[in-house]
């Protein structure tokens, strides 16, 4: 009842929760000495979540951040174990359950109630508070209370990542004090802190390189197991982003422990999952570099290229994943010869019935696009259709004869009345995804090559019901979204249009062209309009570089558009420039439909930061428009750059 009254943002909350909230978390605790079910600890969980959710500031300004943190970090620290609940998610088996005990669960549970803290509740209430019950976690002698201390640490990264960025040059040492403890767990913990930096910290992180990779490399050596697994995890969330020349004195040493690790009889399959991983991320970070040590990775590849086993399928996928990044750093020069291998696997693990195996060959058809270039082309007759396929296949699944109907009195009844669902298995929508993500690369691949294949790949990403940004899933709308600028491109190319316009001045396109761009811009327009921030980011970045294909001519394409919308411009004809500059506005004043969840709970202060996943792209668009506009930009300056100055402020 209470949840549903705080999710409803009923009064009668804000007296309750000062009450309720010590019982529940009192619960939470019970459930570390066996005093509480595992269910009632569940749902003591949850409450305290929807709380959490629904009235952050009102936890905060009652000051309940400190005694919650205090009791959920005791808790953390009075199990025998560690699970992290948000490292490595996509590490299992296909179809394979993770069973955990009570205790493990029971650690998950507080960690995602830290975790909703950090994301939920304003910074400058949470950091400061949680930071430094941090660091007397970690100074203490009670290698329990240090485990607790990291884990908490990790958990809270990606909420109060801005925080932690000024500051990493007085945590780290202690972070990295903690991955060499005598003591597993905790330097399990410590690593996952550390890849939470890594993941969420950048770009300042990786000026801390000659700290952090020699006690990584220590802390690698002999590991096993969980640790194994968590240490991995670090090297690729931070060598991926680090230049070749700041990797160059590492990678060796990397190499040589991960390529023993991977052959390795003791390891298993979660940690050659995440070996190859880190393998990837360091040639994707060494670049050229990564040649002297190709030959050696792809020989120790071989064997997983060719498995069948059920249970090896999935590290079949990655050992195809990793040869893809390597054809990225290495380049088309240095990859050709191992082109062709890759491909025959590629398109035999198709064959092989399994949604994950299928996903990671489609990444490497992606992958391979982008250093092969113009070489694929001559694979675009088989390959184009099978993805299109993929990407268009059916997202509702029916069942004609309903569920379990034996009344035989409806027989005239037609079969077209029975049951039907929206498909999410994470397979069919990671397909679905990698399917558009290689055609985007193929289109840039082949550029006016591709343009001749654009009658069925187009229905796909713009026109089918259930389909790329008419999909019921966000994941593969946002993907095709992200790619059509891609195939615009491609179609520029074939009318002779192969670099930015320049400022303000507009280019000449067949009706074709701008039938393209006029489907293409009204998918992003009407994407601008809905709830989720994901979608309207990704519709921002596409009309980014849609902008920066088309210049200004873009603004002036004229869209097909409700006979109302029209009366209300006075009959004239609308164009994209209008509704996009009417869409931009809103957003930068924070008053979209995607930025209205909280936008009500207690009263906003004039100094919160803003939603940097929505507005940085949203800056990044008005940017392009004005380098596309160049001086007619200055009829909206007056409109738009008061908006977006306020967002250049210090707290901001």
């Amino acid at each position: 009842m209470f949840c549903e009254a705080a999710e409803s943002k009923q009064p009668l909350v804000n007296d309750a929760i000062p009450h309720l909230v010590p019982i529940v978390v009192q619960i939470i605790q019970n459930a570390a000495r066996e005093d509480a079910s595992d269910e009632l600890v569940q749902l003591a969980g949850q409450t305290l979540i929807t709380f959490i959710e629904a009235r952050p500031k009102l936890i905060a300004k009652q000051g309940l951040v400190t005694p919650i943190l205090e009791a959920l970090v005791v808790t953390l620290s009075s199990t025998e174990t560690a699970a992290l609940f948000n490292y490595g998610s996509d590490d299992q088996g296909e179809g394979e359950d993770e069973d955990y005990t009570a205790e493990q669960e029971l650690n998950i549970l507080v960690q995602a109630t830290i975790d909703k803290m950090a994301l939920h509740i304003p910074s400058k209430h949470f950091a400061g508070p949680a930071l430094n019950h941090v660091s007397s976690c970690l100074q203490n002698p009670d290698p329990k209370i240090r485990r607790g201390g990291c884990a908490m640490l990790g958990t809270i990264t990606e909420g109060v990542c801005d925080t932690i960025r000024p500051m990493l040059a007085s945590i780290l040492p202690h972070v990295l004090t903690a991955i060499v403890d005598a003591e597993p767990s905790v330097r399990e913990c410590a690593c996952f802190a550390l890849g939470q930096f890594s993941e969420h910290c950048q770009p300042e992180i990786l000026a801390f390189a000659p700290q952090i990779m020699p006690p990584l490399h220590t802390c690698l050596q002999g590991a096993r197991g969980k640790l194994a697994v968590v240490v991995c995890y670090v090297l690729e969330n931070f060598c991926e982003s680090l230049q070749a020349d700041t990797f160059r004195p590492y990678l060796s040493t990397q190499m040589s422990l991960l390529g023993s690790l991977l052959v390795d009889p003791t390891s298993d399959h979660k940690v050659q999952m995440m070996i190859l991983s880190a393998i990837s991320a360091s040639a994707v970070a060494s670049e050229k570099d990564f040649v002297p040590f190709v030959d050696a990775v792809v020989s120790t590849l071989n064997p997983l290229f060719t498995s069948a086993e059920k249970d090896k399928l999935e590290l079949r996928g990655k050992a195809l994943e990793c040869l893809g990044h390597i054809a990225v750093a290495v380049g088309g020069d240095h990859f050709e010869r191992f082109f062709r291998q890759g491909l025959e696997c590629a398109l035999h693990s198709l064959t092989l019935n399994s949604p994950t195996l299928n996903e990671y060959a489609y990444l490497f058809f992606a992958n391979s696009s982008k250093v092969m270039g113009p070489k694929m082309v001559e694979f675009f007759p088989q390959l184009v259709p099978m993805l299109v396929a993929v990407a268009s296949e059916s997202e509702i699944t029916t069942d004609p004869q309903g569920e379990d109907d034996d009344d035989d009195d409806d027989d005239d009844d037609d079969s077209s009345g029975g049951h039907a669902w929206i498909n999410m298995e994470t397979g069919f929508i990671n397909s679905k995804k990698a399917a558009i993500t290689a055609l985007g690369n193929l289109s840039e691949a082949g550029k006016a090559a591709f343009v001749p294949y654009l009658n069925f790949v187009l229905p796909a990403l713009l026109e089918s019901q259930g389909a790329g940004v008419n999909s019921f899933h966000a994941e593969v709308k946002m993907e095709a979204l992200e790619v059509l600028p891609m195939v615009m491109e491609a179609v520029l190319h074939s009318e002779g249009i192969v670099a930015t316009p320049e400022a303000g001045v507009s280019i000449t396109v067949s009706q074709n062209t701008n039938n393209l761009a006029m489907a293409i811009c009204a998918a992003y327009l009407e994407a601008m309009e809905e709830e989720s921030k994901g979608i309207v980011a990704a519709a921002c970045e596409g009309l980014t570089r849609m902008l920066d294909h088309c210049g200004v001519w873009l603004l002036s394409v004229v869209l097909q558009i409700d006979p109302q919308v029209q009366a209300q411009n006075g009959g004239n004809p609308v164009n994209v420039g209008t509704i996009l500059i009417g869409s931009l506005l809103p957003l930068l004043d924070g008053k979209a439909a995607c930025q209205q969840e909280g936008a009500d709970d207690e009263e906003e202060d004039d100094d919160d930061d803003h939603d940097k996943d929505v507005i940085d792209p949203v800056c990044d668009c008005v940017g392009a428009l004005a380098k596309a506009m160049g001086p007619g930009f200055d009829d909206l300056a007056s409109q738009i750059l008061p908006r977006v100055k306020k967002f250049a402020t210090p707290n901001r």
